[in-house]
């Protein structure tokens, strides 16, 4: 399962094979990054500012693109029927296969299986990775199993279990645009500055920065076993 796409506004499909030229839209600008690097990113995923109740700023999903594993790499995570039923409970809750019982092909990976989860998260200033990376204005870099595994984050941790070899998080003006990869890469400025040009350059078009919670589709028991089982 490649190029999924997984994004709150009603517009977007959640599995598609998207070809859009880059433009101006939140989802292009994150598969433009992806595509125009020579390294090889799993994913980009775009946390969006937000504000509560009482005024105080936090992030959420903004949009999110899975371009796939490298090929060289299948990581074998087993059968897991419960995160098909995630997945299609997800379709159901964007508008796509409304019925939730639409096809989702193969076994779902530990690093699409993270990268899906995400989509319920939330991160106030200074929390996760990505708080961090806000309320710093500073890049977070995590290259290996052991910065990931020893970093002062869960975040971070659950990224190593579930595979991923470098995570990384760059700060703009609307939030933070974080990047995984199942293989590890050093840093590299001229991605850090690009991702400042394209995100800092224009406002975020095509996201409504909703949070979705996965009690909306009734699957969060499945969830929570899942995750038991990924922690033993």
């Amino acid at each position: 399962m490649e190029d999924l796409i997984v994004s709150s506004s009603s517009s977007s499909s959640m599995l598609s094979s998207s070809q859009e030229n880059p433009a101006t839209t939140l989802q292009q600008k994150l598969q433009y990054i992806l595509q125009t690097q020579p390294q090889n990113w799993t994913y980009a995923i775009f946390w969006q500012t937000s504000k509560d109740d009482n005024g105080r700023i936090f992030l959420v999903w903004g949009d999110g693109h899975f371009q796939g594993i490298t090929k060289h790499k299948v990581h074998k995570s087993g059968s897991h029927p419960q995160r098909k039923k995630v997945m299609r409970g997800i379709q159901a809750l964007i508008g796509e296969n409304p019925d939730g019982y639409g096809p989702v092909d193969g076994d779902v990976t530990d690093m699409e299986w993270y990268y899906v989860m995400s989509l319920a998260q939330s991160f106030s200033l200074g929390d996760g990775v990505p708080g961090k990376a806000f309320s710093s204005g500073s890049l977070v870099w995590l290259s290996g199993e052991n910065q990931l595994r020893f970093y002062n984050c869960e975040r971070a941790k659950e990224a190593q279990t579930h595979g991923m070899q470098t995570m990384v998080c760059i700060p703009t003006t609307n939030g933070v645009l974080e990047l995984g990869s199942d293989d590890m890469i050093t840093e590299n400025w001229n991605l850090v500055q690009q991702v400042k040009l394209i995100f800092d350059s224009s406002g975020i078009n095509g996201s409504s920065g909703q949070i979705i919670s996965f009690s909306d589709i009734g699957v969060v028991t499945g969830f929570q076993e899942e995750e038991a089982k990924a922690k033993k």
